[in-house]
């Protein structure tokens, strides 16, 4: 007999109880880094999107502190329709920086985001 799968919800008694550490856990992506050096070619970014079935990666910068987001959608707006190529292009020209960018704590509860 197969054990049923457990769900987000039945796992956690109450949505304000749930930590942004505790939605990672869940979400079985846990062991992805998602992670990328801001001067990366954006070539080797769509290939991690490609390899590990996901749509973004935070960009970082030499000293490892966050620089911001790249997704597919940065890659189809402003690397393919605009006939840029993405080896030669660095994820930071591309990425989503600054202020457009929210982040949480692992403490924090996911109600408070």
């Amino acid at each position: 007999r197969q054990a049923r799968p457990v769900s987000f919800a039945s796992a956690v008694r109450s949505i304000a109880t749930v930590t942004a550490d505790d939605a990672l856990k869940y979400s079985g992506y846990m062991q992805i880094d998602f992670t990328i050096p801001e001067d990366t070619p954006v070539y080797d970014a769509v290939q991690k999107f490609a390899a590990f079935n996901i749509g973004c990666l935070v960009t970082t910068d030499k000293a490892g502190n966050m620089t911001g987001v790249v997704s597919e959608r940065d890659y189809i707006c402003k690397i393919a329709l605009l006939g840029r190529t993405s080896k030669e292009t660095p994820v930071k020209e591309i990425a989503t920086r600054g202020a457009n960018i929210i982040t949480a704590k692992a403490g924090e509860s996911v109600e408070s985001c």
